[in-house]
């Protein structure tokens, strides 16, 4: 929900996932995948699961509700960019693992040292990111 001109808040996650699903109604019948950081990262990922899309988290502040919200069978990757010392790095670790244990692809990628901030060369390594997407690698780890 928008805060402020340069500003969004996703306090109501059910508002939010409605949001959404109406943004990308008209998207159905195209290949995309959802990104998020910091709270959008939560919505996004919410999203993912909920819509079967590919997922790519920056410094995603995921909550102990959303992963309880991991389907026995993912469908979808999903790839993690996160800080070493970032405080939602534990919940993005145990989302990683809890879909790798259910058989889907699931990786974290450091962006470096540092807490809940983007480093100077994020652009290089969100490209690299969206790079484990492309081609038919689901899965494989590529």
């Amino acid at each position: 929900q928008v805060t402020s001109s340069d500003g969004f808040s996703w306090d109501d996650p059910a508002q939010g996932l409605r949001d959404l699903e109406a943004t990308t109604r008209d998207l159905e019948d195209t290949d995309y995948l959802l990104s998020g950081t910091s709270q959008g990262g939560n919505l996004a990922f919410l999203g993912a699961l909920k819509l079967g899309r590919d997922y790519l988290g920056v410094m995603p502040a995921l909550t102990d509700a959303s992963l309880s919200r991991i389907p026995d069978v993912p469908t979808s990757r999903f790839v993690f960019l996160i800080g070493d010392d970032d405080p939602h790095r534990k919940n993005a670790a145990r989302a990683c693992e809890s879909l790798r244990d259910r058989g889907a692809h699931g990786e974290m990628l450091s962006l470096g040292a540092g807490g809940h901030w983007l480093p100077d060369d994020f652009a290089l390594r969100y490209e690299r990111a969206l790079q484990r997407f492309s081609g038919a690698s689901s899965g494989s780890g590529n």
